[in-house]
């Protein structure tokens, strides 16, 4: 099985809606695990490199933190986090 993008290990605080790191598997196990716990043969991920040779011609740089865990810009503390994710915008009902 091939991915085409790395794997998710980091949380993204620009608008991706990933889970958290606890539940993220490529957080958990190796590649040759998670291979094994879905049942295929091999298990590949493009790489950051390979995301952003396919990206920069249109879109240029592009923020891979949620790979990497290096942001382009600072990111907001666990507590502001925290608070906004779960929060609706006005108006806006479950």
């Amino acid at each position: 099985m091939r991915v085409s993008c790395p794997p998710f290990r980091h949380p993204c605080f620009f608008g991706t809606d990933i889970d958290s790191t606890e539940n993220l598997i490529a957080c958990q196990m190796s590649i040759d695990e998670i291979a094994r716990k879905i049942g295929v043969d091999s298990l590949g991920y493009l790489s950051i490199e390979g995301v952003q040779s396919i990206a920069k011609p249109k879109f240029g740089h592009f923020c891979v933190g949620c790979f990497t865990g290096k942001y382009p810009i600072e990111t907001p503390t666990c507590e502001v986090y925290d608070k906004f994710q779960f929060e609706l915008p006005t108006g806006e009902t479950d």
